[in-house]
């Protein structure tokens, strides 16, 4: 399963999953810091994967409680997908079908649709079903942490697991060539891949592809026949 990264820079959870304040909230809120952005601080991709919806154009709605405002949509490899919700109108900065990296800024946090105030409304579904986003994103070595959150929420920190010093496993996506037994360039590919399993007694990864809007295994190759493109 892929490690999903807080969409943030900062990162302090003003609600919770499923609080006994909030029952029906099925998402964390996340608030902003003046520090790191303010009510307009920059979201970004959780991790690798395709947009595959996007809303803009709104402005804060207090009339429709339903109404989630400026959002994104991710989908992501082992049947996650994301939502970046209520964030800035005219800040969007990808399209659906576009693919997106792991940190990549794709908009301004702020407080489009039903929101009291500038936040980011972050949910995470599995399989089409919403789980809590605490029990599948992870906090980085580049992230802050408000210390209560951390208390409170007992948030997991990423400890990202190696190939090699030049693989990395899992969301990281690599160029790659293949080579022979003779360690001679066989092809070049243009498209990107994701290194997503590693079998380490096999000495092999293996490769998914995003093919027909899915990610999709695409091969499983030796860890000697691959190398990183340059």
């Amino acid at each position: 399963m892929i490690k999903l990264k807080y969409p943030l820079k900062y990162i302090a959870i003003t609600s919770g999953y499923r609080s006994k304040s909030r029952p029906n909230h099925a998402a964390i809120d996340l608030g902003w810091n003046n520090k790191y952005g303010g009510q307009n601080a920059p979201i970004y991709a959780p991790a690798n994967g395709k947009v595959i919806l996007v809303v803009d154009g709104k402005n804060n709605n207090l009339q429709n409680s339903t109404d989630p405002g400026n959002l994104i949509k991710i989908q992501h490899l082992d049947g996650l997908t994301t939502r970046l919700i209520h964030l800035k109108k005219g800040s969007i900065k990808v399209k659906v079908g576009d693919i997106v990296t792991k940190g990549q800024q794709l908009a301004l946090m702020n407080s489009s649709g039903y929101a009291l105030g500038s936040h980011l409304h972050y949910d995470v579904w599995l399989n089409g079903i919403k789980v809590n986003p605490i029990d599948y994103t992870y906090y980085h070595d580049d992230q802050i942490v408000n210390l209560d959150t951390l208390k409170t929420y007992q948030l997991k920190k990423y400890q990202e697991e190696e190939v090699n010093s030049e693989f990395k496993l899992y969301d990281k996506v690599i160029p790659i060539n293949l080579i022979n037994w003779q360690g001679k360039k066989i092809k070049q590919y243009d498209k990107v891949y994701y290194i997503t399993k590693l079998e380490p007694e096999r000495k092999t990864v293996v490769l998914s592809a995003l093919r027909n809007n899915k990610y999709q295994i695409w091969a499983r190759l030796n860890i000697n026949n691959i190398q990183k493109v340059s």
